[in-house]
C-alpha cells in the first residue's frame, strides 16, 4: 500500500485497506516514502523534486518484502493512492516484479509516458470530482494503457472527489482485492474494460 503526499493521515483508511486485504490472504506492507520536509508541505515542486528519492524507498521496500518467506514473489500487488498511485506506475515502468496495480486518485509520472513500454495490468479508481489530482489523469493512464495493450480496468466514481468517503470507499477497495484476485491469481490476465460506477 502506498500512501498519498499527506503521509497516512490517521491511518484510518490505509488500516482499513491493510485488515480488508489482509482477510483475503495478503500479505500487506504499507512503506513511509516521505521525508520530514515534505511532512511540512513545502509545497509541490518539493514533492516533485523528491520523486525519484521516494521511488527509492518504495523500491527497497519492494526487495525486502520480496525477500519474506509469507511472500510470493510471483504475485506481487501494489495498491497506491494519490502519490502513492503516482509511485506505482512509475514503479511498475521499472520494475517486472510488480503484477498488478491499483492507481486510485493517482496517474502516471511524467516521465514514464514517453518511455515505458511495460506496465502492469492496472485498475484506476478515480473520482470524477476530483480537484486534487483531476479525473482527467486517469483518462492520460488509460490512454497509456491502452496503447501498450495492458489489461486494464477503469472504476469512475461520479460524486466523490480525491478522498472517498462512505460505502465509495468500501467499495473501492473491494474492487481493489477482485482486481488482485484476477491478476494476481490466476495465471493469465482476464477481461479490460471499463466502468462507471453509479455511486
Amino acid at each position: 500500500l502506498l500512501h498519498g503526499a499527506s503521509g497516512i493521515g490517521d491511518g484510518s483508511f490505509y488500516r482499513g485497506a491493510a485488515e480488508y486485504f489482509a482477510s483475503h490472504g495478503y500479505v500487506v506492507y504499507l512503506p513511509h516514502d516521505l521525508g520530514e520536509r515534505n511532512r511540512n508541505r513545502r509545497g509541490g515542486r518539493a514533492l516533485i523534486a523528491e520523486f525519484e528519492q521516494q521511488h527509492d524507498i518504495v523500491r527497497a521496500a519492494l526487495d525486502q518484502m520480496t525477500r519474506d518467506r509469507n511472500v510470493d514473489p510471483q504475485r506481487v500487488g501494489v495498491f497506491g493512492f494519490s502519490l502513492g498511485g503516482f509511485q506505482a506506475m512509475g514503479l511498475s515502468s521499472r520494475d517486472t516484479r510488480v503484477g498488478a496495480i491499483v492507481n486510485m486518485g493517482g496517474g502516471v509520472p511524467g516521465n514514464v509516458v514517453p518511455h515505458t513500454t511495460r506496465l502492469a495490468p492496472t485498475l484506476i479508481v478515480h473520482g470524477a470530482q476530483d480537484r486534487t489530482v483531476p479525473v482527467a489523469r486517469a483518462h492520460l493512464t488509460r490512454v497509456l494503457l491502452r496503447r501498450l495493450s495492458v489489461p486494464h480496468e477503469v472504476a469512475l466514481f461520479r460524486d466523490q472527489g480525491h478522498f472517498f468517503r462512505g460505502p465509495a470507499s468500501r467499495d473501492s477497495i473491494a474492487r481493489s482485492v477482485a482486481f488482485f484476485e484476477r491478476h494476481l491469481r490466476t495465471p493469465e490476465p482476464i477481461a479490460t474494460g471499463d466502468l462507471l460506477a453509479g455511486m
